[in-house]
């Protein structure tokens, strides 16, 4: 077992953080009480203190060896909120160190599905040639069916020049400029909207939708019309993770068989600006700034590390195209992103 020591600042800022902010409940003072111990490593106390938790919350375990086994996750716990804590404060080297420590207790006294997602989240990470992306391709239905997928940094003249080249153009969230009212064939287009974009411009999707334009949607987001559509999940389980919005669109893309795409406007946060100026993200405040702390937050719960890996295998394993925006990543390895992305995004306490 890891021994962790408070002995640092950030360390000491962490436990002083987390313990003012939680409410004053009973269930929220044994989470400040299993932070404490789990800091020090104090197993004992820990068991002691979870152990009628454990035993109610975990029915479905039929041995009491799996219960007693599964009284070690409040250390996996804290050290996944210690994950959380570092990556919004920039801090993205010891978040990862932190989320290392999580994974590897939770494997070894987790059920046999939390073993598979680990399993899955590993060979995602992993830089051997084995460790293939986890989705196989589809039948081919049209071997010259040709998709675009435009980002924040696509252009508006970008999308013009595609129309008559591809057979679908995917726009991830449109700018808040752009006009449909002189594109021809707009049956060829399709926004994707996440679920908290959907309910804040449903003014503009029911715009597209009665144009005849498509919706496309995360995979759980319930329809709200026949234009919506939603992507697929990834075909395996993944543990503390999951893929962003141009992940699930190429994930849907291949396993419906679609043999040409070609990705414009993505940097995958490398760029000089993390959106453009009429990029209509939830993240901007009112004065078109964007919010540092919930931006690294979601990028925490989606796992940067875990989609830039998935990304490049994608992009790799399906010889996906990509313009100059995000060339360099082919031949970037995941450990040089993260120094970058620490660069780029972080701050020292």
């Amino acid at each position: 077992m890891f021994r962790w020591q408070i002995s640092d600042k950030t360390e000491k800022n962490f436990l002083k953080e987390n313990l003012k902010r939680h409410k004053p409940t009973l269930k929220n003072f044994l989470i400040k009480i299993m932070l404490l111990l789990a800091s020090n490593q104090h197993l004992i106390w820990i068991k002691i203190i979870t152990l009628p938790v454990f035993f109610l919350g975990y029915i479905g375990q039929s041995s009491i060896l799996s219960k007693v086994k599964l009284l070690q996750l409040p250390i996996a716990y804290y050290y996944l909120k210690k994950y959380y804590y570092f990556f919004e404060k920039g801090l993205i080297r010891q978040a990862y160190i932190s989320k290392n420590h999580s994974l590897l207790i939770v494997y070894d006294q987790a059920l046999d599905l939390r073993k598979i997602e680990i399993e899955n989240y590993l060979k995602i990470i992993s830089t051997t040639e084995e460790d293939k992306y986890i989705l196989a391709r589809a039948l081919i239905v049209n071997k010259n069916y040709k998709v675009a997928i435009f980002g924040t940094h696509a252009t508006n003249q970008e999308i013009m020049k595609s129309i008559e080249e591809f057979d679908m153009l995917i726009i991830i969230k449109p700018k808040s400029d752009f006009n449909i009212s002189h594109l021809p064939k707009l049956e060829k287009l399709v926004m994707y909207y996440n679920y908290n974009d959907s309910l804040r411009h449903k003014d503009k999707i029911a715009y597209f939708a009665s144009n005849k334009i498509k919706i496309l949607t995360a995979p759980n987001t319930r329809k709200e019309s026949n234009s919506f559509f939603n992507t697929m999940s990834l075909a395996e389980p993944i543990f503390s993770a999951s893929p962003l919005a141009l992940h699930g669109i190429i994930n849907t893309l291949v396993l419906m068989g679609v043999p040409k795409i070609k990705l414009f406007g993505f940097d995958f946060y490398m760029g000089d600006k993390i959106y453009s100026e009429n990029y209509p993200s939830g993240l901007k405040q009112e004065n078109g700034k964007v919010n540092y702390k919930y931006f690294l937050y979601g990028l925490a719960r989606h796992d940067i590390l875990f989609n830039f890996c998935l990304l490049k295998k994608m992009i790799q394993q399906y010889n996906i195209e990509t313009d100059e925006h995000l060339a360099y990543i082919r031949d970037m390895s995941a450990d040089t992103y993260l120094d970058l992305f620490e660069k780029k995004y972080g701050k020292n306490e």
